[in-house]
């Protein structure tokens, strides 16, 4: 019987966050999460932003 490694990242609680079986798919969902985080901190600038510039 053939053995599976499976890449998980767990948070500070022990929750897991995700998984995945390779390890270029776990690089992958790494990349993926990082980017999404980085756009959806650029939103919420930008409708900040956005916001203060009516008041300017």
């Amino acid at each position: 019987m053939e053995t599976k490694t499976r890449y998980t990242v767990v948070n500070k609680r022990g929750e897991e966050l995700y998984h995945a079986d390779s390890f270029f798919g776990f690089i992958g969902n790494t990349i993926l999460v990082q980017f999404l985080g980085c756009i959806v901190i650029c939103v919420i600038g930008a409708i900040i932003c956005g916001i203060a510039s009516m008041f300017n």
